[in-house]
């Protein structure tokens, strides 16, 4: 294994890397490894780090820790050597792909994704960061070589400049030793917690060695005297064991001193004897645990607080053990872990599951995945390839983590879009939101949010919320506040119906009163007065209805759509416009008006809706009404064709433009319509915000044809980032 100094040149960290190589693969695999290496060379030849450290040095290190010290094989082995070519512009994915398959390009994609994730608060969220790590990565070994890429940076630590160390620091301690504790990677885990320690609390740190320090060959003997009469009654008793002591690493010392609000002194178990017993069929186990258990606690007093039976009621990853504490020489505490063999081998083959008594509400499908990782690194007669083929994580988190623009994680229900970002920022950035940008693109609305995105919203003050957003929604909390925010607006145009139905019935010389309203309500067949003003709102009840209703005075039949026809048919100066094919007869006979709320142009697809007061009302069939018009009046509806001596007309219709805010963006807009098609703009509203400018546009075509060609001519220029027709209201 090669030294935690950096001192070693390039030459002799590859001599250790293929010994290793030798040592823990096969001899083709130990070719292929010796290809990455050159490979690699070609990029990193004469590329030096800010350290003045040959760039090929770091990848060479982290390649031979993978192998030495996480166990893993041919392709994690070259992955690590390879990681770092995304540092260059000229590297072609391809290149990887045909010489090393399909999978090392697939691990190191995974680390460059995971190195290019916003960190900075990262302290503050760190559970949030370990599970959006685990829903992005596709492959275990990109997780442990992030791992050995991270050990090797704090071994070079002094290379770094001191804000790099501090950042560092952070993202260990946050982040990267409590993957490592779950993993069962524990050396890893100890190394990288005391690198934060040291770090972040220097002077604490250097306290706690030197008190351990000084008290080593105290402790020696204090270990010695506390296990000799253990020993003697073991042995008295024919029992086969081995007994460890341990001292506690500096940082879990620290810890307890925290939590406890204690000095060293007083640490309860500043460290452990641990007592295996061997060569036990697994019937007596549990028996022989619990006879050791009463020598211990005969010879000294137990803390009952402090009893953990694993052996009768296994963790759920089978984690098996008997711990208690007890009060040895000197009234000091000491923590006793009582196993056999079997069992300690499992705790040390599986993540000792000893982590999960201690960390609570952890995603359980997240900690069955990585149970199997410590199975891999105990595997050495399977190739990696094969054990990871199947270990590959399934989705685990019903959730997705993506970023703010600040750098906070917001954890979303899987499948979540840019309508649930938004009403998670705030109902008020939910009501207003028109899409956003992620990742420097603008998306819509209905974009499905994926894990470590970085999503900004855009936001505008004439977007209201409408009813196609609660299919978008898939949080049923944004749902619900959707649903709210339609109902404020129904309520306030239920308020404008209110007071248009006043007005009506004043013209008939009435007050609004229940009777009325009741009425009414039985006529059209509607179940709320709020139903019933809004309808008013929509203009969709004529006068002659209200009066024959409210003053009892039976119409002497139906109104049909073709006497309105009939009736309205004496202008002649539009008949040519459009051609009515639900009765023949009124061919150029009838008075119409184009819907202002959908602009309709030729070759529109249309239908027309009787109205008494105002004719007939052409609409286009994508039309915002045209679902509550026909669902509610199907009996006014009548089919509608563009007649050809349409094609003279001229018709006036909107588009909205969205680009990239630069100057000159105006003239490049008017120069589209003026220079090259000699079109006149009848208004144009430009808005910009965060360097993305809105323009509402309005002005004449031929018909949809020509809309399109004039669309298609926007959004060749490369400053506009969409084009598109839209409903005036």
């Amino acid at each position: 294994m090669i030294s935690k100094t950096n001192t070693a040149t390039p030459d002799e960290l590859k001599e250790a890397l293929l010994t290793a190589a030798h040592k823990h693969l096969s001899n083709s695999e130990t070719e292929e490894v010796k290809n990455a290496i050159v490979f690699a060379e070609r990029y990193y030849t004469d590329q030096y780090r800010k350290s003045g450290e040959r760039y090929i040095s770091h990848p060479l290190r982290v390649a031979t820790i993978a192998i030495n010290e996480l166990g893993l094989a041919r392709n994690a082995v070259i992955s690590s050597i390879l990681h770092d070519l995304y540092d260059f512009k000229h590297f072609n994915e391809s290149d990887i792909q045909a010489q090393f398959g399909n999978k090392v390009l697939e691990i190191i994609r995974g680390l460059h994704k995971i190195s290019g994730l916003y960190t900075h608060n990262i302290t503050l969220q760190n559970q949030n960061y370990i599970n959006l790590i685990l829903n992005i990565v596709t492959d275990v070994r990109i997780i442990l070589l992030k791992l050995a890429d991270r050990l090797q940076n704090i071994r070079d630590i002094s290379s770094f400049p001191i804000d790099k160390q501090q950042s560092l620091a952070e993202e260990i301690g946050a982040l990267y030793a409590p993957i490592a504790h779950r993993l069962g990677l524990y050396n890893v885990k100890t190394e990288m917690e005391e690198f934060w320690l040291q770090q972040t609390k220097p002077g604490a740190y250097r306290n706690i060695l030197r008190n351990i320090e000084e008290s080593s060959l105290r402790l020696d003997a204090y270990i010695d005297t506390f296990t000799h009469p253990i020993k003697k009654e073991l042995d008295a008793l024919g029992l086969k064991y081995s007994m460890k002591g341990r001292v506690k690493s500096v940082y879990s010392i620290w810890r307890k001193m925290e939590k406890q609000s204690v000095a060293f002194d007083e640490v309860y178990d500043f460290f452990a004897v641990r007592i295996i017993l061997q060569d036990l069929p697994r019937e007596k186990e549990k028996a022989e645990c619990w006879n050791v258990y009463s020598v211990v606690s005969n010879l000294y007093r137990p803390n009952p607080k402090r009893l953990r039976d694993w052996i009768s009621a296994p963790k759920t990853t089978g984690y098996e053990s008997l711990h208690t504490t007890v009060k040895g020489p000197e009234s000091r505490w000491v923590e006793v872990q009582i196993r056999t063999q079997r069992m300690d081998d499992n705790a040390e083959r599986g993540q000792a599951a000893h982590w999960k008594y201690k960390e609570k509400g952890s995603n359980i499908r997240n900690d069955e995945w990585l149970v199997k990782v410590r199975e891999i690194l105990e595997s050495p007669d399977k190739s990696d390839e094969d054990v990871f083929e199947e270990t590959q994580p399934r989705e685990f988190s019903p959730n997705v983590f993506v970023f703010t623009p600040g750098g906070e994680i917001k954890k979303l229900p899987r499948g979540a879009t840019i309508i649930d970002f938004a009403y998670s920022i705030h109902s008020k950035v939910g009501y207003q939101c028109t899409g956003a940008r992620i990742n420097g693109k603008i998306v819509p609305i209905r974009h499905t949010l994926s894990n470590g995105d970085t999503v900004e919203i855009i936001t505008s003050k004439k977007q209201k919320p409408n009813e196609s957003w609660l299919s978008i929604a898939v949080s049923s909390r944004v749902k619900n506040r959707i649903k709210r925010a339609l109902r404020e607006h129904r309520y306030k145009e239920a308020d404008i119906g209110k007071e248009e139905l006043q007005r009506k019935l004043r013209s008939l010389n009435l007050q609004e009163n229940e009777d009325y309203i009741i009425k009414l309500l039985k006529h059209f067949k509607m179940s709320s007065a709020v139903d019933l003003y809004v309808a008013f709102a929509h203009d969709t009840i004529d006068f002659n209805t209200i009066r024959s209703v409210c003053l009892e005075q039976p119409e002497e039949h139906e109104t049909t759509p073709e006497e309105i026809i009939a009736r309205s048919g004496s202008s002649k100066q539009k008949s040519d416009d459009y051609l009515l094919i639900d009765d023949e007869s009124n061919i150029n006979q009838v008075n119409y008006k184009l819907a202002n709320c959908c602009s309709p142009v030729l070759g529109d697809k249309v239908f027309g809706f009787v109205s008494v007061s105002k004719g007939i009302v052409v609409h286009r069939t994508s039309c915002p009404n045209a679902t509550e018009l026909k669902e509610r009046y199907p009996y006014r509806i009548i089919k509608v064709l563009w007649n050809d001596a349409s094609r003279e007309k001229q018709f006036m219709t909107d588009v909205r433009v969205v680009g990239i805010d630069r100057k000159g963006v105006l003239n490049q807009i008017s120069k589209v319509f003026s220079d090259e098609m000699n079109i006149n703009m009848e208004a144009m509203n430009i808005t910009a915000h965060d360097g993305i400018y809105i323009a509402m546009i309005t002005f004449s075509v031929r018909d949809n044809q020509h809309l399109s060609y004039i669309l298609q001519q926007l959004q060749q220029n490369k400053m506009v980032l969409r084009a598109e027709r839209v409903d005036s209201n």
